[in-house]
């Protein structure tokens, strides 16, 4: 936990006070971007497709007239992204362009995904979802690749048990995500799911996903109770007991792990280390019935 005199806390609250791993400065003759291929952009940021090294990123920045606040931001996310490292299930950050930093100008370099976001794969695959019961298995033959995409049990399992060993890992740095949701998991070859924009600049894009699009509502249906500010007929709803309808897909089981998400105590709830060894023994469980 970092600690300064009288702050003390997570990591994102206090971003000012780490200092900038040198070993992630980057070089600028490296790194070529081209400011017409945009993949996100909001009012004050924009996300940019690169290549550094000849390897294809995706590159962060400030617009020039972005106030100062929105720098800092910036300046603090690239930084709490040096101090976590790697993990298979966090997207990998390169490092910063940081030489012309005294014009407020700097370039956040990331590993760009081939496959897009979570949530627009949901979107695009839904209606040819392959939903398995037990006893749908038996000639069930894995087949995830890129050339055949059809969603089925096993991928949202094992999303949901990598997406768990991601947000774990950040646990053990002491960094908040603060808005994990499907647009930001973003999806690689070999089915691989890693969480992106866990920093503290999530203002200054309007997509997260570095796709364009417009902003979205709060995901309020899967937030917990003390997030929520509603009508007192509502909350007194939800601290009745109301809870949101068991997913089509879901199983007994994971509905019940949805339900201990949304304990009206936090204290109840499942933590990510939980819910990641949750998700593994089901996918395990599902992989016996296919490779008994």
């Amino acid at each position: 936990m970092l600690t300064s005199g009288k702050n003390k806390g997570n990591v994102n609250e206090n971003a000012h006070f780490l200092p900038f791993n040198k070993e992630f400065e980057l070089s600028e003759k490296d790194l070529i971007t081209d400011k017409n291929d945009v993949l996100g952009k909001g009012a004050y940021g924009v996300v940019l497709r690169g290549k550094y090294l000849e390897v294809e990123v995706a590159v962060k920045t400030t617009l020039p007239h972005a106030d100062i606040s929105y720098f800092k931001a910036l300046l603090s996310e690239l930084k709490v992204m040096a101090y976590v490292g790697n993990h298979k299930n966090i997207v990998r950050f390169f490092g910063a362009v940081t030489n012309q930093i005294r014009e407020r100008i700097v370039y956040i370099v990331l590993e760009l995904s081939t496959l897009g976001s979570l949530e627009s794969n949901l979107k695009h695959y839904c209606r040819i979802y392959k939903n398995f019961t037990k006893d749908q298995m038996d000639n069930y033959k894995p087949h995830y690749s890129d050339a055949s995409k059809i969603i089925n049990t096993l991928d949202l399992i094992s999303w949901s048990q990598q997406i768990a060993a991601g947000m774990r890992y950040l646990e053990t740095k002491k960094v908040i995500h603060g808005d994990l949701a499907t647009r930001n998991i973003l999806l690689f070859n070999g089915n691989v799911a890693k969480i992106t924009d866990f920093g503290l600049s999530r203002k200054l894009y309007d997509s997260s996903i570095y796709t364009k699009k417009n902003q979205t509502p709060l995901p309020w249906r899967w937030m917990a109770l003390e997030s929520l500010l509603w009508s007192v007929e509502f909350l007194q709803n939800l601290e009745s007991g109301m809870r949101m309808y068991k997913p089509k897909y879901a199983t007994p089981e994971i509905y019940q792990i949805l339900l201990k998400c949304w304990d009206e105590e936090p204290d109840h709830r499942p933590s990510f280390g939980e819910l990641e060894e949750f998700f593994g023994n089901a996918l395990v469980a599902y992989q016996e019935l296919i490779i008994p």
